[in-house]
């Protein structure tokens, strides 16, 4: 029977290019059809009812009036997904309309995050502590949180679920190349990108690592190092199984980037049957000691002890990946007992969406697109204008060379002009000779041989 808290509707406020907090979203309001998610930036907020598969982008002050005027109606909660301004800029709109409590989950170390200066981490830390409820994904984030705000920073531990993966034979790669070891998802330079291209030179040159995702610097399948790394591209998580079996991997590594606070690929290379070497700091570092399934390194180590390590590690047995993962119907449960505890079902009112479609844009800002699709983007526009500039060249060239031939046309009709004049001349010139030698013909023949041969001789020295 469906409880109050899963038909309930929460309002989640979610930053641009979600990544993993994304997929956590996406796996909750898969089971809760009462959901929104509001997607937002400093121009536009796009609310999305994920249920009937409807967006309404709207600006700023668009989102705010029509949350002054009610017209967002009354959720049981407001689920906030990052303390960034945005969110947080968000969140005190509609809690200002609507009185609905702030669930704020930590998906990462951003809320503490130094690099974002004193006053911001001030406002963060200020938002974090302010919310009715936190929840983390790792005891790694909540430590961090009791660290930076106290007690007012004890958090619910909600671990990201994920169910097991499809176990499919392989469609289409038979005869697909071999790699000993997978790097798995988006990887930039926080996630290690750096020492992952440095770490693969120093393998042995019978080692290589296929990343199944994409980097900051290349998107498209291909060799990112020459015979060492090979870039797969995006995929689902579903096709993962079928891609480590085509490929033959034996051991997925993740390269010392910062501290993860949960990292769904963790999770996904176990359900794909994978061992891990793991950099032993964060929540990686605490998952892989409490559920075993890897092995871990010092972050510190430099390339060449790293190439050593996944050498190493090639070398042993392999261990048998753990099966105790959260499940997303659990990660669920724990959520719809949060919004229960939380929120004030008495007070739920329905919005009113004809007045959010009268003020949809027709346009998404491209805040939300993900920075490596944006210089994707950039990377098309300037393909077009080179193919441009090259059928522009070409088209050129095409018109100089019809010209030339008009030319070398209008060259070979004088030609074959003078040929013919000079032929006819010619043609005169055989038979006046012919007529010349016609009437000396007839007085030769009466004389003597010896004389003849002379005139004969003397005629062709003078006539023309």
């Amino acid at each position: 029977m469906t409880g109050a808290a899963e038909t309930a509707r929460v309002v989640h406020l979610v930053p641009p290019n979600g990544g993993g907090v994304d997929r956590f979203v996406r796996d909750l309001v898969a089971h809760r059809p009462a959901d929104w998610i509001v997607h937002v930036c400093e121009t536009q907020a796009v609310v999305e009812v994920p249920a009937r598969g409807a967006f309404f982008p709207l600006a700023a002050g668009a989102f705010a009036d029509l949350a002054r005027a009610g017209a967002l109606g009354v959720p049981r909660a407001l689920h906030a997904h990052g303390t960034t301004a945005v969110v947080r800029d968000a969140a005190a709109v509609l809690h200002a309309a609507t009185a609905a409590p702030v669930v704020l989950t930590l998906h990462d170390i951003g809320f503490d995050d130094a690099a974002a200066g004193d006053a911001e981490r001030a406002l963060r830390l200020r938002f974090a502590a302010g919310a009715a409820v936190r929840t983390a994904p790792s005891g790694y984030i909540a430590a961090r949180a009791d660290a930076a705000l106290g007690r007012a920073g004890t958090c619910r531990r909600v671990e990201n679920g994920a169910d097991p993966l499809p176990v499919e034979p392989p469609c289409g790669e038979a005869k697909a190349e071999r790699f000993d070891v997978a790097v798995i998802g988006a990887i930039g330079e926080h996630k290690g990108l750096a020492a992952l291209l440095e770490t693969v030179t120093h393998l042995p040159p019978d080692v290589r690592v296929v990343i199944f995702g994409y980097t900051a610097q290349k998107l498209m399948p291909g060799w990112t190092v020459q015979g060492r790394l090979w870039m797969h591209g995006a995929f689902e998580p579903a096709e993962l199984p079928a891609l480590v079996a085509s490929h033959g991997v034996r051991v997925a590594w993740f390269p010392p980037g910062m501290p993860e606070s949960h990292c769904y690929a963790l999770s996904d290379a176990w359900l794909a049957g994978l061992p891990v070497l793991a950099p032993d700091h964060g929540a990686l570092a605490e998952r892989v000691r409490r559920l075993g399934g890897g092995t871990l390194y010092d972050p510190r180590l430099a390339p060449p002890a790293l190439a050593r390590a996944i050498t190493e590690i090639l070398a042993i047995a392999s261990c048998r990946p753990p099966t105790a993962l959260t499940s997303v119907q659990e990660m669920v449960a724990t959520m719809n007992g949060i919004y229960r505890d939380a929120g004030d079902g008495s007070r739920e009112r329905p919005a009113d969406e004809a007045r959010l479609r009268e003020l949809a844009q027709t346009h998404l800002d491209t805040r939300f697109f993900r920075k490596e699709l944006l210089r994707l983007q950039g990377e098309l526009a300037a393909a077009l204008q080179a193919r441009d500039r090259a059928i522009a060249e070409r088209q050129a060239a095409s018109q100089r060379a019809a010209e030339l031939e008009r030319e070398i046309a209008a060259l070979q009709a004088r030609l074959d002009a003078d040929v013919a004049r000079l032929s006819a001349e010619r043609d005169a010139a055989v038979a006046r000779h012919a007529r010349l030698a016609g009437r000396l013909a007839r007085p030769l023949r009466v004389l003597p041989a010896p004389l003849r041969d002379w005139v004969l001789r003397l005629a062709k020295r003078v006539l023309p």
